[in-house]
């Protein structure tokens, strides 16, 4: 491998939505557990309307857990992304892990995964299409 392959530099991303009735502290404190994650900060958005948001860094990933109406019957959307990746995700460098964390947050957390933008559903860890 070439030097300049190896210091070509990428980040990561995923966005799920997420299946869960209760409330989103419910859901961060769920999600915090299950992910191995410090507790997530919940705080209302800068933007209007000013409702929930939960956020946590951890390993050099940071997360955000919103209340979403997106996708009907998934109640919230999980977001993930490398920090300091402004440069990688300008220049299209940015792998997307979103099959992956739909199958692992629905596996770990025992809870339905949608990956976002598809139909492609999970359910303990089994994907499915969406009806």
């Amino acid at each position: 491998m070439s030097t300049e392959q190896l210091i070509k530099i990428f980040g990561a991303k995923a966005a799920v939505h997420v299946r869960f009735s209760g409330e989103l502290r419910s859901l961060a404190s769920k999600l915090a557990a299950g992910l191995m994650l410090p507790e997530f900060s919940i705080q209302p958005r800068e933007a209007p309307p000013h409702d929930e948001i939960g956020s946590v860094e951890a390993l050099g990933w940071e997360v955000w857990l919103e209340k979403s109406d997106a996708v009907q019957s998934f109640q919230y959307t999980l977001k993930m992304e490398t920090t300091h990746s402004l440069e990688e995700s300008f220049h299209d460098q940015m792998h997307d892990l979103s099959p992956w964390l739909a199958r692992y947050v629905s596996s770990i957390c025992k809870t339905e995964t949608l990956i976002s933008g598809t139909q492609i559903v999970f359910s303990r860890g089994n994907p499915e299409r969406l009806d």
